[in-house]
């Protein structure tokens, strides 16, 4: 019996060296006096832990956290037993970002006699939440630069529901046999100006909105078309015809709205900045359908070009063209469409300038729909 009891403690014991192995968590467990009792394998990167400094003190050790508070935090947890958490980053070339938590360590009577240090790799999250920042602060960004285009689009219905309301004014006024015009049919007028104001407002409050992302069933060239709306004050100003080629005949595709408006209005205002030195001035964005049950989305206008870049890499990060640009929107633009699992490019446009198109999914209806379209096109 006693000879079992052995055996089973050896293997508790061996199942915990094995967890001490493999675990990708750094730990340290530290006495009252800060002396090191043991060390997960994660630990030894941080501290510059060797087997053989088990028994030293951690203040005698080097280590790459910025955590100046570290022994403060650990003499707080041994005189109060409450738990200490922060977040920490390890100087590096790509820093690193942990979440440290100390927690106290108490002995079979029941006392503390030491701390267990542990350090949660979270750079992975702290890069998606920079994501998320980055995102939002670039839509508003964009935001900006639409201002001016917005004001004068809303402009335009205020001041012609000003025009209808004084018409039909002065349609009351006169007698009913000798109104030259149909009040209701100003009055219609009036409310359909009222409607594209609204729309026009609706556009701008989704667009600014910072939520989790909503993947719905949209119509793709329903919200090119918002977009247009966003978008077409600044382009008018700016000199710039803008065409729509809708070609798509299935546009129905699964997609968080908001995030795909970002996308197409990042590729507007770049193909119009392209333009300010130019004196042919035209963005089209075109829809079509390609293999694998996807939609295109090409978005081309007659720019300088890609030159600029010297042929690098338009969608690396923080390369830019702009004098104040900060070189995210295409960055941030390839993340979104790659969620939607599809593709973003660039080319040249045959016509001058430049082409940028992206892919999405067609929804599973209308994948459904346009692969019995096309086989019906091939039997005929």
């Amino acid at each position: 019996e006693l000879s079992d009891k052995v055996e089973e403690l050896d293997r508790a014991n061996s199942d915990l060296r094995n967890v001490f192995v493999s675990t990708r968590i750094a730990t340290v467990f530290l006495d009252q006096n800060l002396v090191i009792r043991s060390f997960t394998p994660s630990a030894s990167e941080l501290f510059s832990i060797i087997p053989t400094d088990a028994g030293r003190p951690l203040t005698d050790l080097a280590t790459k956290l910025d955590y100046p508070e570290l022994q403060t935090d650990i003499r707080k947890v041994l005189d109060t037993g409450t738990l200490m958490e922060r977040r920490v980053c390890a100087s590096g070339v790509d820093p690193l970002y942990y979440i440290a938590r100390i927690t106290p360590y108490y002995d079979m009577a029941g006392k503390i006699s030491g701390v267990v240090a542990t350090f949660v790799d979270i750079s992975g999250l702290t890069r998606s939440e920079e994501y998320v920042r980055e995102l939002h602060a670039d839509r508003l960004r964009s935001m900006a630069e639409m201002a001016t285009g917005l004001a004068h689009e809303l402009n335009q219905p205020l001041s012609a529901i000003a025009t209808y309301l004084k018409a039909i004014r002065r349609l009351l006024q006169l007698p009913l046999e000798e109104r030259p015009a149909s009040i209701d049919e100003a009055l219609d007028r009036a409310t359909d100006q009222i409607m594209r104001a609204g729309r026009i407002i609706r556009h701008l409050r989704e667009f600014v909105a910072d939520g989790e992302p909503n993947m719905t069933h949209e119509s793709l060239h329903n919200l090119i078309r918002e977009v247009f709306e966003l978008t077409i004050g600044g382009v008018k100003d700016a000199k710039i015809q803008m065409v729509l080629a809708l070609n798509a005949n299935k546009d129905g595709v699964l997609v968080d709205k908001v995030q795909i408006k970002q996308v197409l209005v990042n590729l507007i205002l770049n193909a119009s900045e392209a333009m300010a030195a130019c004196q042919s001035r035209e963005i089209t964005i075109a829809t079509s359908l390609v293999e694998n049950e996807m939609i295109q989305i090409d978005v081309s206008d007659t720019g300088r070009g890609l030159s600029g870049l010297d042929q690098r890499d338009p969608f690396e990060p923080f390369l830019t063209t702009k004098e104040r640009g900060l070189g995210v929107g295409l960055s941030i633009s390839r993340l979104i469409v790659e969620a939607h699992y599809g593709k973003i490019w660039a080319r040249p446009n045959s016509a001058g300038g430049a082409v940028f198109s992206f892919t999405l999914s067609l929804a599973a209806q209308d994948r459904a729909c346009a692969a019995e379209a096309k086989a019906t096109d091939s039997r005929n």
